[in-house]
């Protein structure tokens, strides 16, 4: 059994983390393990803005601040996470606490520097 978020990155099963933050994909079970801002992507793999998005965060994905983690959410078969967050349309963000309490919710953003600018 994995215990713990770095021997998930050992094993492959989220990517290494350099200096920066991180940019993975969503699962419930290590929402937990994430200390940092969580910020929840909901992308459909449709989008092309999504597409564009997804490439430019795994290019500068150690850009991405230390203190923040990037979870893509898919957003056709999340509807749990959609229900839960009131998100309705596909290239939404949210920004949840430790406790998985919404903090922020915004639609659209198209750059890291975007995303980054608007968690708290």
């Amino acid at each position: 059994m994995i215990e713990s978020v770095r021997e998930r990155e050992l094993e492959g099963t989220i990517p290494q983390q350099g200096t920066g933050g991180v940019y993975t994909a969503y699962a419930p079970e290590t929402l937990d393990q994430y200390e940092e801002k969580k910020v929840l992507f909901f992308k459909a793999d449709w989008c092309s803005t999504f597409l564009l998005l997804d490439a430019r965060l795994k290019l500068e994905r150690d850009r991405i601040p230390p203190d923040v983690v990037i979870l893509e959410v898919n957003y056709d078969t999340a509807h749990d996470l959609r229900v839960t967050y009131d998100v309705t349309t596909q290239h939404s963000f949210v920004q949840i606490d430790a406790s998985g309490e919404m903090v922020k919710k915004w639609n659209g953003s198209t750059t890291l520097d975007e995303i980054v600018s608007t968690v708290q």
